[in-house]
């Protein structure tokens, strides 16, 4: 009779076992949506002009005057950071997919590219779609490194 050993079967099972978990490459994607996040997160230099909407606007200029006697903003402007705090980024799908999105009700007024307003663009709010623009194929060739160092050696 003849015997066919075949060896390393253990090790390559195990290897398969590994790769199956893709663990670099979850990882690869968590640390690219949070690079992402970190990149909205960042104000832009802040403007000391004032708004021109509240001279040519009667709907911002009453919200305007309605928040500054309620107390909710200051003159001179203070920024609170509520936007930059809100940027979150929610996993689905077992890490497969990254989420990134903010809660702030005003958020797609100053970061949104298609709701996003003058004032904002021209005082240098980066948008959503800018930060993919820029830093997408950054975060696209990290995943690819990761599933390419996953499959060749773990």
């Amino acid at each position: 009779m003849t015997t066919l050993r075949i060896e390393g079967v253990k090790e390559l099972l195990t290897r398969i076992d590994d790769i199956c978990k893709w663990r670099n490459v979850l990882n690869a994607i968590g640390a690219a949506a949070t690079d992402l996040q970190g990149r909205l997160q960042e104000y832009p230099q802040q403007s000391s002009r004032p708004n021109p909407l509240i001279r040519t606007n009667a709907k911002v200029r009453r919200g305007f005057f309605y928040y500054l006697r309620a107390g909710k903003i200051q003159v001179p402007y203070r920024r609170k950071m509520a936007l930059h705090k809100r940027w979150t980024v929610a996993y689905k799908n077992r890490g497969w997919r990254a989420v990134i999105g903010n809660s702030t009700p005003y958020a797609r007024l100053v970061q949104d590219s298609a709701k996003q307003t003058n004032y904002h663009r021209q005082t240098g709010w980066i948008t959503t779609d800018e930060v993919v623009k820029r830093y997408g194929n950054q975060a696209i060739n990290s995943i690819r490194k990761a599933i390419i160092k996953e499959v060749n050696n773990g």
